[in-house]
């Protein structure tokens, strides 16, 4: 049995490719951990087979809207800089790779079919996905985990933000309490999926227009996407 650290970096790699979002340099070094593993690891095997399992639901839900191009490449860009981030701080890092890696199917399926509520994943059942309700076209989700900081924004069919200006991301920690910045985006084509960092507990999630390229630290607008949790 290998370490435990090829293992996890195998698990970003593995939740892609269910996606078939890799591109040819990381299916490559894919194969080549798997290899290092040999043909008859138990742990490889298991981690196919429940990423596949998972991407393959994206083909059984209600309403399917395509995947943009610009969403796939967001996606694909988001995990594999999520996963080398982690490789340079290995100590602990286990359960961070293993959250990026189930975010990754996780937000998939959240931009392809657009689900409101919570989604469940392989090992991950406190995993919820919930979708803002908006005043102007399109679709934001936040792909989170109720105690943990770090979550994953996914859009798509945004308007450009205009010249000069970011989307941010906005999460109220209790009633009554301040806004608090969680991160900005710009969409390509559309779409995007970005790390987001959001306490570990909220009410309220919203997206406004900002000034670029920082954003705010208070909003200066008013929310074109919004949810109270």
């Amino acid at each position: 049995m290998s370490s435990r650290l090829p293992h996890e970096e195998l698990e970003t790699l593995i939740a892609a490719d269910a996606l078939d979002g890799l591109e040819d340099e990381d299916r490559d070094r894919l194969a080549r951990l798997m290899a290092s593993h040999g043909p008859d690891c138990a742990e490889c095997r298991r981690l196919v087979t429940e990423y596949t399992e998972v991407a393959g639901r994206i083909g059984l839900l209600l309403e399917p809207e395509p995947l943009s191009a610009g969403a796939e490449d967001a996606l694909v860009v988001a995990a594999r800089a999520q996963e080398r981030s982690r490789v340079e701080t290995p100590r602990g890092g286990g359960p961070v790779r293993r959250w990026v890696a189930v975010v990754a199917v996780a937000a998939a399926v959240a931009v392809v079919a657009g689900v409101v509520g919570y989604a469940v994943a392989p090992n991950q059942p406190g995993l919820r996905t919930v979708t803002l309700q908006g005043t102007v076209p399109g679709r934001v989700t936040l792909v989170y985990q109720h105690g943990r900081s770090d979550a994953v924004l996914v859009a798509a069919g945004l308007a450009d933000p205009g010249e000069g200006k970011v989307y941010e991301l906005w999460y109220q920690p209790s009633a009554g309490a301040r806004m608090r910045p969680a991160g900005v985006f710009t969409p390509t084509d559309g779409s995007a999926v970005v790390a987001a960092t959001v306490g570990s507990s909220f009410v309220l999630v919203a997206v406004t227009i900002e000034p670029g390229p920082d954003g705010s630290a208070q909003p200066t607008s008013t929310p074109i996407f919004a949810r109270s949790l």
